[in-house]
């Protein structure tokens, strides 16, 4: 005949002059609309002179832009070379990245990455 089936147990928890521990939020998102790096790449070593309508009408060849965020410096409003490209999808980003890392782009070999942590 079978054994009886094992169970886990857990200590339970202590009462007294001990303290509980807090909860908090892992700030994980349900869904890719809340989750915007899903899709974001970073594109960088691009000339300064570069403007987004130029890096929006090169990229969208590979698939939906939802926005292009040029970085510009604070001051002088100049463009830093390097911009973030988020698409409506992870797979459209990947082709992006695929098809552009290392590539010449207005006469300079830019680097294309999965964004990360921003």
């Amino acid at each position: 005949m079978w054994a009886a089936t094992p169970t886990l147990s857990f200590p339970s928890p202590i009462s007294g002059n001990c303290r509980t521990r807090k909860s908090f939020n892992l700030g994980l998102r349900a869904s890719l609309f809340d989750y915007p790096l899903a899709g974001r790449i970073f594109v960088t070593n691009f000339p300064y002179s570069t403007k987004e309508r130029r890096l929006q009408k090169e990229f969208s060849n590979f698939g939906e832009i939802a926005e292009v965020k040029l970085v510009k410096d604070e001051f002088t409003k100049r463009s830093k070379g390097y911009a973030f490209i988020q698409y409506t999808s992870l797979d459209e980003a990947m082709v992006a990245v695929k098809n552009m890392d290392q590539q010449v782009f207005d006469g300079r070999k830019i680097y294309v990455e999965i964004a990360e942590g921003v």
